[in-house]
């Protein structure tokens, strides 16, 4: 398991704008071109956290995390682990 985390701005949604839904968390094996793809629904929180599971031990992963919105999908963030524990 890897967690990974991240914070975000104010959505707007005070000012009417239309607010974020959902983030989409990927990852894939550094060498490897395919993301695997898993979503965490906003809930208003500045700051975020998600345990990414079913990795592989001694094996390095990009990670990167993008907002959505009803326009659509919001630009990719690098990620970084912040903790990480071996399954």
């Amino acid at each position: 398991m890897v967690r990974v985390a991240w914070s975000t701005l104010a959505t707007g949604a005070d000012q009417g704008y239309n607010v974020l839904t959902h983030f989409n968390i990927e990852h894939k094996i550094d060498t490897g071109t395919t993301w695997t793809t898993e979503t965490l629904a906003y809930d208003s929180s500045p700051t975020f956290t998600y345990d990414v599971t079913g990795l592989s031990s001694n094996t390095t992963y990009d990670f990167r995390v993008s907002a959505e919105n009803g326009y659509g999908r919001g630009p990719d963030q690098t990620l970084f682990a912040t903790d990480e524990t071996h399954e």
